[in-house]
């Protein structure tokens, strides 16, 4: 009976993970500008020395948790609902803008260097430029 139960629980993970196979790439995108962010958030909290708590790493996993079903959320959107809106694309860019945003901050925190505004400041030159 156990064998069956393992056998049944191992073969609705292979259903789920061929069905997720699609946007796989992204989740592991994602799943490291995440991690950058931790990595670089423990620094930034060590340098501020800021006491570092379960709390903020449970908000890492849940973050982490929920991006992942939003991009499988937006991936069922796109390919059941929205033909032809790159639903993914959208969702997964909005993802990564927050995540890289949040990365920078702390690399300033670090560093003493607004790499952020740097980079606007840049791209607002090149794209006023065109003008």
């Amino acid at each position: 009976m156990k064998e069956k139960i393992y056998s049944i629980i191992i073969q609705i993970f292979s259903i789920a993970w061929v069905y997720v196979t699609p946007v796989h790439d992204v989740i592991i995108g994602i799943s490291i500008l995440v991690l950058l962010d931790f990595i670089t958030g423990i620094l930034s909290s060590r340098k501020q020395k800021k006491k570092i708590t379960s709390r903020g790493f449970r908000q890492t996993i849940t973050k982490t948790f929920v991006y992942q079903c939003t991009i499988v959320f937006s991936m069922i959107l796109e390919k059941h609902l929205m033909h032809g809106v790159p639903v993914i694309k959208i969702v997964s860019s909005l993802i990564a803008i927050t995540e890289t945003k949040s990365f920078f901050e702390n690399v300033e925190v670090l560093t003493g260097i607004d790499f952020m505004g740097k980079l606007t400041q840049k791209l607002t030159g090149f794209l006023n430029k065109g003008k």
